[in-house]
């Protein structure tokens, strides 16, 4: 593969979303569903619904498929973000977080971490730290049985958006693509823009937190390119050259179905 699908007017992350059907006439049912977002993101999303709704109700999972939860902002990358802290603001964070006030714990981290870095530089930090749920990931997308596949997060375009980067990497997607494609997912979130905005604000972010920075992609490349390339990258957090070829295929097998649809 040396571009993106043929068929217009599907993006490349859609091609990382739609695979082999029984036949093209059918209509594609995901066989799995892979979560990228952390543990607490669910809890703050069942607080809203439960919120909307006197009546509780369970996490909104898709029925008939198997899921896989694999934070990319695990542990390793929590930790790698609190001691980045002064001290006395790990002081006050525990604090907080002993009197359950999250929130506010939450934007010590926002305000004198996340948002110096910014987006590119935590998306850098994510693919330093998360080297264990980098290979767990790929270890679904290299398993022919997971496919069809959806790939999502909260906004879906952070560490979605790095999930779909190294992917199409591996698939010698061209780089000029990818990153028009990421820039896209922008208009796609317009609709939850307002209230996504209270979110971070509350925990010390800026609206660049909301959107699709230009040169997000370019830069993620750069660094990899500092480290042999996507497949540097992968063969150094534990993805041999046999896991990355049955990614690769499975994918492969992806864009000529959707060719045929």
């Amino acid at each position: 593969m040396t571009g993106p699908p043929s068929n217009p007017s599907i993006t490349s992350a859609q091609f990382l979303t739609s695979a082999q059907s029984s036949s093209p006439s059918q209509p594609r049912f995901y066989q799995y569903a892979l979560l990228t977002r952390h543990r607490s993101e669910h809890l703050a999303q069942d607080k809203k619904r439960k919120s909307a709704s006197p009546t509780p109700s369970p996490a909104p999972l898709i029925p008939n498929i198997d899921h896989q939860f694999i934070s990319l902002n695990g542990p390793a990358f929590e930790r790698a973000l609190f001691w980045k802290l002064p001290w006395s603001s790990m002081a006050r964070l525990l604090y907080h977080l002993l009197l359950s006030s999250r929130t506010t714990a939450i934007s010590i981290i926002g305000t004198e971490v996340m948002q110096p870095r910014g987006l590119t530089g935590l998306g850098i930090d994510t693919l330093t730290c998360s080297t264990a749920e980098i290979h767990a990931i790929c270890t679904v997308l290299a398993s022919p049985p997971a496919y069809p596949l959806l790939v999502h997060c909260t906004q879906g375009k952070d560490r979605t958006g790095l999930t779909v980067i190294l992917a199409l990497l591996l698939c010698n997607i061209p780089v000029a693509a990818i990153g028009t494609d990421y820039r896209a997912s922008e208009q796609a979130l317009v609709p939850e823009r307002a209230e996504r905005l209270k979110e971070i604000r509350e925990i010390g972010l800026s609206e660049e937190f909301a959107g699709c920075p230009a040169g997000f992609v370019e830069a993620v490349v750069e660094w990899l390119g500092e480290r042999g390339g996507v497949e540097g990258y992968l063969e150094s957090v534990g993805v041999g050259a046999e896991m990355r070829a049955r990614v690769r295929a499975n994918l492969m097998v992806a864009e000529r179905e959707m060719g045929k649809a």
